[in-house]
């Protein structure tokens, strides 16, 4: 057998395992809740929930490669996160975190989407799906997603109703333009800021010519930290910025 035959051979057994595994689970959900009386609420709830996951999986054909690790991040997240860190998602999967975020019954939620692969398009298309719902945003971490100076926009629509506990956007190719865009935003919300703790670090084409942008923000209401660690900031930058105020973290 070639090396080719043997990897076309070796993915289609490997689909047919989680086809199978798949098929399995829910027959052995389904013979689950025929079984459990109306009285073993919990039990049958959590076959529901199961259930709901797998077809979930199913109906966006995620990668092989990634459904155990998904399945057990929504089965054993917080009800109020939505927590798919380091999940290699990319804009084409933002259908499933729309779908996990509504699987969840509270009316605000943190989002964990950190290490992934979203770019702007993706973001865009999130929060839309989170203006149109009824929850609201607590917290965003979006840190190491190629999300760039072009998600700032979006994100700052994530404002108008929210006061977010804390706003994570390091390493996401973050530069000196993205920040004024920010700091523009922020301060749309006049006195009070909408965001308590923002972490902008490990952005590398955060320069020297972002400190004016983040002085602006020294003096407003509600924001108690800024952490920018990792970026292209002089020590003179750094400086100037600890004896101007406490919120910053450089």
């Amino acid at each position: 057998m070639t090396s080719s035959s043997m990897s076309c051979y070796a993915n289609s057994s490997a689909a047919s395992t989680s086809s199978r595994t798949n098929d399995s689970d829910t027959i052995l959900i389904a013979n689950t809740l025929s079984n459990v009386r109306l009285g073993g609420r919990e039990e049958r709830q959590k076959a529901l929930d199961r259930l709901e996951i797998l077809k979930t999986i199913s109906e966006l054909k995620l990668e092989h490669e990634n459904v155990e690790k998904i399945e057990d991040e929504m089965r054993h997240s917080m009800d109020d996160m939505v927590g798919l860190r380091e999940m290699n998602l990319t804009d084409a999967d933002t259908d499933f975190i729309i779908r996990t975020m509504q699987s969840r019954e509270t009316d605000v939620l943190y989002f964990a989407l950190a290490d992934n692969k979203l770019t702007y398009v993706g973001v865009k298309k999130l929060v839309e799906a989170i203006k149109k719902g009824k929850q609201g945003v607590r917290g965003l971490n979006l840190n190491g997603n190629p999300v760039g100076d072009a998600g700032v926009q979006y994100i700052l629509k994530l404002f108008d109703n929210n006061i977010f506990e804390y706003l994570s956007i390091e390493d996401i190719g973050l530069t000196d333009n993205g920040v004024k865009e920010l700091v523009d935003g922020i301060l749309q919300s006049k006195l009070s800021s909408p965001v308590k703790i923002l972490f902008i670090g490990n952005n590398k084409r955060i320069t020297d010519h972002s400190v004016k942008q983040l002085l602006r923000l020294v003096g407003l209401n509600q924001l108690v930290k800024i952490d920018i660690v990792g970026c292209s900031l002089s020590d003179e930058a750094k400086k100037q910025l600890e004896q101007e105020s406490p919120i910053f973290f450089v």
